[in-house]
């Protein structure tokens, strides 16, 4: 069975930034090199997080910052699922 490419969060509390309205969030599959990146010169594991999101999403982390913890919550299940880590 083919798991899908990308993964979209609905927000549950929508954020504003830069005069636009972000309702979703997509994440695409991570690769080898998103997680190496991701941990390259971080400050911990929150960080990486925060990184790989942002890398995933293409928004910045400081979008990413702005969400929501429940919509937050939400994405790193994702995250998680896509890395196959059992939650």
């Amino acid at each position: 069975m083919t798991q899908p490419t990308t993964m979209t969060i609905e927000l549950a509390y929508p954020i504003t930034h830069d005069g636009k309205t972000v309702k979703s969030l997509t994440l695409r599959r991570p690769t080898v090199s998103d997680v190496m990146s991701a941990n390259r010169d971080a400050e911990g594991p929150a960080d990486v997080e925060l990184r790989m999101v942002s890398g995933l999403s293409g928004l910045s982390a400081d979008v990413v910052g702005k969400l929501d913890m429940q919509d937050y919550n939400a994405v790193q299940q994702v995250l998680r699922g896509m890395l196959g880590a059992k939650n």
